[in-house]
């Protein structure tokens, strides 16, 4: 099994990216276009996975506040199950969380993937609400210790979302 990630540098990595996202997003689950390409395309860093040295998949993180927000994954439907997607994932937190060890992992997850992301660590904290027509809910990497948390950046700001400070004030 040949799988590569490689960070998106240019606009034609950038491309693939997109081009897989408009296929699984748009055209397979149906999500309008403007909805799925927006306002955050340039300001994230984007990844691209290659299956035998084809792009099959891709995903993206992006700061916001004091958060790191992992999005847009994406895999093509004939390439799913070879566990592209495991690869990519980890490779895209492990870049994340080194260059922004202070920002607490956050996703947005559909829920019928749940099962991908608990399996690394990640953990519910939202009800289901609908995003795009799909249901979702709001997931964290939990920190492992009181100084991980502590050095949390989200917990200092005002608009951090109300199920993150939520799930501190419990075990604060």
């Amino acid at each position: 099994m040949s799988i590569e990630i490689i960070q998106a540098l240019n606009d034609i990595d950038l491309q693939k990216c997109l081009k897989i996202r408009k296929e699984v997003f748009v055209e397979e689950q149906k999500v309008p276009l403007e909805e799925e390409v927006d306002r955050f395309e340039k300001s994230s860093t984007h990844f691209l996975a290659f299956y035998q040295k084809e792009p099959v998949a891709t995903g993206r993180y992006r700061i916001s506040g004091g958060i790191l927000k992992f999005e847009r994954f994406a895999v093509l439907f004939n390439f799913r199950g070879k566990g592209i997607a495991k690869v990519l994932f980890k490779d895209m937190f492990k870049e994340g969380r080194k260059k922004y060890p202070h920002h607490l992992p956050f996703l947005s997850a559909q829920v019928q993937v749940l099962g991908f992301y608990k399996k690394f660590g990640w953990i519910v904290i939202s009800d289901v609400y609908m995003d795009a027509g799909i249901e979702h809910v709001m997931m964290i990497y939990p920190p492992k210790n009181q100084k991980e948390i502590e050095e949390l950046i989200c917990l200092k700001e005002l608009d951090t979302p109300k199920e993150i400070i939520h799930y501190f004030k419990q075990r604060m």
